[in-house]
């Protein structure tokens, strides 16, 4: 029964993600509907499997057992433990990056309910390899800022910085590089492209 509950969840959780993301363009959880809040702070916001991770955010509303897990568009959750609230709703947890996590796809911190019912998400954790680098496929794009951009397939936004003069919009591409949360693309999470190939 307990089994099936969380599979259920996890059902759940991955179409939730999914509808929240394309509904926000995938780079301004803000914009989730209010049932689903933003989580204010996950520190650091990249790096390797095994990474652990401080969770702090203050907005949810009170609920009797809080459980912290991470997910993806389209693979459902993983329940990596389980935090407090105050008497005000502060929520504070740390919570490690699993080893099993791929650094060609972002997760997603997911705080929900004793129902497994999400309430909070964060913004993108990127998981790196040992190098610091991830590795993303997606399209070029026309994003306005200062560098040439890429959308990747879960909707997120990079600027890419490096030898990228003669890429175009529309292009397909897979790109590997060292990732920083701001760089010189503006408000953009920057990838340093150390190598990409175009595709098809």
């Amino acid at each position: 029964m307990v089994s099936n509950l969380r599979r259920d969840a996890r059902r759940a959780v991955a179409c939730c993600l999914a509808a929240i993301l394309m509904l926000s363009g995938a780079a301004d959880a803000q914009s989730a509907p209010d049932s689903l809040r933003h989580i204010q702070s996950v520190v650091p916001l990249s790096g390797p499997p095994g990474t652990v991770v401080s969770v702090y955010t203050e907005n949810l509303p009170l609920q009797a057992t809080v459980n912290i897990g991470v997910g993806s568009t389209g693979a459902g959750f993983e329940a990596l433990g389980e935090g407090s609230q105050t008497e005000f709703g502060e929520v504070s947890a740390s919570v490690r990056i699993p080893a099993s996590a791929s650094w060609d796809k972002p997760l997603i911190v997911i705080i929900f309910n004793g129902n497994f019912s999400p309430t909070g998400l964060s913004h993108p954790f990127h998981v790196t390899n040992e190098n610091g680098h991830v590795l993303r496929r997606g399209l070029v794009t026309n994003e306005g800022a200062d560098c040439v951009t890429m959308r990747d397939g879960d909707g997120y936004v990079y600027g890419l910085t490096g030898e990228t003069e003669n890429l175009r919009p529309g292009q397909a591409l897979t790109v590997e590089g060292l990732y920083s949360e701001s760089g010189d693309c503006g408000d953009l999470g920057t990838i340093q492209v150390t190598r990409f190939v175009l595709d098809g």
